[in-house]
């Protein structure tokens, strides 16, 4: 019976360890970790319309400019894509008002407002002939641009 005991309490030393280990590492693996973005690009900002802030992601290699714009989606949704087109483009991308890190005014959010807002950021990067690349809303941004950019 003494022997019986022995393995019981045995028995239940083992599995109360194995409870608070897997307890342990359970907690410990619902702990965030920051998050680190992977893409080689530098987070640069534009500001237009007086105060509105725009994230701009700049791959930073030399070639003609290739802009970017994700419409609804922040320009992070290049991450993987943009670095492949850096053997033939310094490749940016924006992230449009009230989208990701860009600010979010509350007035703004018209088609005439988007191309300006694109117009404005091109001559604060003092990007000339560029080629823009945009999902979905490009037609209409470059039918309300006010002024001739060569857009390619």
């Amino acid at each position: 019976m003494r022997c019986q005991a022995s393995s019981i309490k045995r028995i239940s030393v083992a599995f109360g360890i194995l409870v608070v280990h897997t307890l342990l590492t359970s907690a410990h693996a619902q702990v965030p970790v920051a998050w680190r973005d992977p893409s080689p690009h530098e987070v640069r900002w534009t500001t237009v319309d007086s105060s509105v802030r725009l994230e701009v992601l700049d791959w930073r290699v030399s070639g003609p400019p290739l802009v970017l714009i994700a419409c609804y989606l922040t320009a992070h949704s290049y991450d993987d894509f943009a670095p492949h087109l850096t053997n033939q483009f310094h490749v940016y991308g924006v992230t449009r008002r009230g989208i990701g890190a860009s600010d979010k005014p509350t007035i703004g959010y018209s088609v005439q407002r988007s191309a300006d807002d694109l117009l404005e950021t091109l001559d604060a990067l003092n990007l000339r002939k560029i080629v823009l690349s945009a999902r979905r809303a490009r037609d209409r941004s470059r039918r309300c641009s006010r002024r001739s950019t060569p857009i390619v």
